[in-house]
């Protein structure tokens, strides 16, 4: 081999590390029009919508898997409108490593974002006396493989107010968003059980804070008017093609009983990907390669997700 030739190879080489370090999906692909183009490499995540930028911040949340081990990991992200003090939307994934249930129930570790600018943060005070549950965009109960990952998700950061009626639970009875939150939770793992491949579930949450788009302004804080959820699924076999995605949204009014008390009909708040895109003005997936999101974001099929 001679020096121009070793010189290319290692080149190649070089490039091909770095391309494949910058985030744990592999590298970005090249039919991709609207990925996210940032020097953060947690943002080329699968989960991570399109980045507005502006006065908005993006937080990159990483705690321990275990806690008696020292591996950390990506627990959730979050774009943070500075001007409205809230989150536009709660980025993270369900996969084989961080859905271990260590049993470490919840921490109750309430606190501000130090990530946040003071001036741009909630606070406990906001939070606190203002006729509204506080309501996790990661549930506690999905982070149960470390403290540290479970005491990330009562960050306030992660906090949207929520009536009890749509959040909370009576005579063991779980209102629509707490329903909805369990039977994805039992379902990913079901899936697991069943497959074993392990899968990932790229998830997006969050509540309408839009002028338009909340019920009121209490203590400073804009209260959605709607909740949404997007979700992504993948096979861990990419061999079947488009057949190992499927994505489905949910679009839900925010209401304290009022025709959300009741749960358990979760297929009709379903809606496609392009649709809850058009509700809320936020680009899901934009990392999946063109030809993938077109495929699974123009279909809603609520029999895929067990409803």
């Amino acid at each position: 081999m001679n020096k121009y030739n070793f010189l290319l190879l290692m080149s190649t080489f070089v490039l091909c590390l770095c391309l494949t370090s910058c985030g744990d999906d592999g590298p970005a692909p090249q039919n991709n029009t609207n990925a996210n183009k940032t020097a953060t490499p947690e943002a080329s995540r699968l989960e991570i919508p399109h980045l507005v930028g502006g006065n908005a911040i993006f937080l990159v949340k990483k705690a321990k898997l275990s806690d008696n081990g020292s591996k950390m990991f990506v627990n959730f992200c979050i774009e943070w409108d500075c001007n409205r003090k809230a989150q536009r939307w709660t980025a993270y994934r369900w996969d084989i490593d961080n859905t271990v249930d260590n049993n470490i129930g919840r921490t109750e570790a309430w606190a501000e974002d130090t990530d946040i600018p003071s001036q741009n943060r909630s606070t406990l005070s906001n939070h606190s006396s203002n006729g509204y549950d506080r309501g996790h965009m990661v549930a506690s109960e999905d982070r149960q493989c470390s403290t540290s990952a479970n005491s990330q998700t009562f960050l306030l950061s992660n906090i949207q107010p929520q009536y009890n009626k749509f959040n909370g639970k009576s005579n063991n009875v779980s209102y629509v968003w707490l329903n909805l939150e369990q039977r994805l939770r039992n379902l990913y793992k079901v899936w697991n059980k069943t497959y074993n491949l392990g899968d990932t579930i790229y998830v997006v949450k969050g509540g309408t804070i839009a002028a338009e788009q909340i019920i009121e302004t209490k203590k400073t804080l804009p209260v959605p008017k709607y909740f949404f959820v997007a979700l992504l699924y993948k096979r861990a076999n990419l061999n079947i093609g488009h057949k190992g995605y499927r994505a489905i949204g949910y679009w839900i009014e925010h209401t304290n009983g009022t025709n959300t008390a009741d749960g358990t009909a979760l297929s009709k708040y379903c809606v496609s990907i392009d649709e809850l895109e058009l509700k809320t003005g936020i680009d899901f997936f934009c990392n999946l390669p063109d030809d993938i999101e077109n495929n699974v974001e123009n279909t809603c099929s609520p029999a895929q997700w067990g409803w």
